[in-house]
């Protein structure tokens, strides 16, 4: 009878610690998720974008939803471009990415479709420290007006590898090989013609 009263408690102990330990371990995970993961959206940990107006006129980034990806980029001079013809526009803005990152300039999609302009390629290394132009091409038959304090362009902060250069004799086998432009397309129909 007291062997039995004795294993009993035992067991009991046993499970007493086992849902202590599976409810720790649940409040730790969900503690954990909850604080530092919401403190990290809210910008404790996360490093600045730091910015120098150089134009009093110059319109600092900013995203316009709290979902967005890129930060909006306004111009402070104004352009009439003829088409089929460049220009190279100042934001008055000097900024530095933070390290391990680059920023991305691309078009804004609103602007693209009101102007059918386009942007040629704009990256934004950590270590520049210019004032940050954005290449506007107009690719339409009619004459593209941009007026100073226009948001044309958006910048988008990417993270950035860059691995050693390595010069090998060979490099490994992939399926693909070295097929390079449409070399997928004939793939891309193959996988439709299975779904069907």
């Amino acid at each position: 009878m007291i062997v039995t009263i004795a294993i009993s408690l035992l067991v009991a102990l046993y499970a007493a610690i086992l849902v202590a330990m599976v409810t720790f371990l649940y409040l730790w995970r969900h503690y954990h998720i909850f604080v530092v993961e919401r403190g990290r959206r809210s910008g404790d940990d996360v490093p600045k974008l730091r910015v120098v107006r150089v134009d009093p006129s110059a319109v600092l980034p900013r995203r316009a939803t709290a979902g967005a990806a890129g930060y909006d980029l306004h111009v402070v001079e104004g352009v009439e471009l003829a088409p089929g013809r460049n220009a190279t526009l100042s934001t008055g803005l000097k900024i530095a990415v933070p390290p391990g990152h680059y920023g991305r300039i691309a078009i804004r999609s609103g602007f693209a479709k009101e102007s059918g302009a386009m942007l040629n390629a704009g990256v934004l290394d950590e270590d520049y420290r210019g004032v940050v132009h954005v290449m506007v091409q107009n690719g339409m038959t009619r004459y593209l007006t941009i007026k100073a304090g226009d948001r044309i362009a958006q910048l988008i902060i990417e993270g950035n590898s860059t691995p050693e250069v390595e010069e090998v004799k060979e490099l490994d086998e992939t399926a693909r090989g070295s097929g390079g432009f449409g070399s997928t397309d004939g793939q891309k129909s193959d996988a439709l013609r299975k779904r069907r």
